[in-house]
């Protein structure tokens, strides 16, 4: 029996694609904030997303 190559499956694929438009400065912030916090900005996206639907 061969083994599957790639990438494990989970139980909750992130299938969706969201692109949105920043400033300059916008995004110059949020490559600050994910340098600091050594972080991709996709996690930074998806923490920032958490926080206001937690503080919602």
């Amino acid at each position: 029996m061969q083994n599957k190559i790639g990438r494990p499956k989970t139980d909750k694929p992130k299938s969706n694609f969201v692109a949105c438009r920043l400033t300059d400065e916008e995004l110059l912030k949020l490559q600050q904030y994910c340098k600091t916090h050594n972080v991709s900005q996709t996690k930074a996206i998806r923490d920032g997303i958490f926080k206001i639907i937690q503080e919602g």
